[in-house]
């Protein structure tokens, strides 16, 4: 006998096709009481016909509901039922039990054991936790616009007060950054490692208590073929500020509209890049400077009030000593 119990996902659909149900042992039973698109009804109907297999049992249908005269429901080695086992009283009972011991576990600062959809935040870590949740998501986002060599994987540092806390929900959020900027879908905490699981996302995390000069520390380090990049950020004064990209040490707010130049550190190279900005009428509001050694390799992050155009980031990328420049926007 198999009995299936897995999510209907690309992965999984027809997952039992004529072929692996070919592999069940003769005479054996088929279960199915997760979800109708798992299996496929006519292969199945094939093979009990065939006495490849004894028979199937099924509360769920690639059809819901199922046509009054489908075949699947009437076949006499089949048994099919209502997909409502939840609906009994005994299961409400039980839900009800669980949902109001929930509630009480929470109150009392504990952690419910089936908390949906997200993980629970006990409050006493909510105020670490909050600005760390924003500043995940931006940095993952930052990470996806400024890399483009194919990713390997990604390990995740929590460092000092975020070593102390359950930072399931600020990984989550780095997860959402990551893909949120390459998905045509609308990515959550809730989808993000469904979706990760999906394109074979590699995404490995620990715990630090060194925190270096902060009170916490957020560490993102991205392995490609070639080589590693470290992106970090860490919460002032209850908001965000990246502290280190792609290896340099900078310091801003990650939002808005933003340009990035990697570029080889020589007299003027600001003011040029300026002065291609300000002949476009873009405005700059911030502007910080990470630099590797003098006159050697660095970057410029440029804060600005509207994004630059594709036009005017080739006059940039055309510059003297300019090896890259890219337009991120982070919200």
């Amino acid at each position: 006998m198999i009995s299936i119990h897995v999510p209907l996902i690309d992965a999984t659909r027809n997952m039992f096709d004529a072929e692996r149900i070919a592999q069940m042992k003769p005479g054996a039973y088929l279960i199915n009481a997760s979800r109708g698109g798992i299996v496929d009804e006519a292969a199945l109907l094939a093979a009990i016909d065939a006495g490849k297999i004894g028979g199937a049992a099924l509360d769920v249908f690639s059809q819901e509901p199922p046509n009054a005269d489908a075949a699947i429901i009437h076949h006499p080695k089949i048994v099919t039922v209502p997909h409502i086992g939840a609906s009994t009283a005994e299961a409400q009972t039980s839900a009800g039990t669980e949902m109001a011991e929930g509630v009480a576990t929470a109150l009392e600062g504990g952690t419910p054991r089936y908390a949906v959809n997200a993980p629970f935040v006990a409050p006493e870590s909510w105020a670490v936790l909050q600005p760390y949740i924003m500043l995940g998501r931006q940095l993952g986002s930052l990470v996806t616009q400024l890399m483009r060599s194919p990713v390997r994987s990604y390990d995740l540092e929590f460092c000092g007060e975020l070593a102390e806390v359950d930072t399931q929900p600020v990984r989550l959020a780095v997860m959402q950054g990551l893909l949120s900027a390459s998905s045509l879908e609308r990515v959550t905490p809730v989808n993000a490692p469904i979706i990760a699981r999906e394109r074979g996302m590699r995404v490995t995390d620990r715990t630090c208590p060194d925190a270096e000069d902060y009170a916490g520390l957020l560490v993102v380090r991205v392995q490609t073929a070639d080589d590693s990049h470290i992106f970090s950020g860490t919460v002032l004064r209850g908001e965000a500020h990246i502290v280190q990209a792609d290896g340099y040490f900078v310091d801003f707010v990650p939002q808005g509209a933003l340009l990035f130049t990697y570029h080889r550190d020589r007299p003027g190279m600001i003011g040029r890049v300026g002065a291609l900005l300000g002949d476009a009428d873009v405005n700059i509001s911030a502007m910080h400077v990470g630099r590797l050694a003098p006159r050697e390799q660095a970057m410029m992050v440029l804060m600005l009030d509207e994004p630059a155009s594709e036009d005017v980031l080739e006059q940039i990328r055309a510059l003297p000593d300019i090896d890259a420049a890219f337009s991120v926007t982070l919200s």
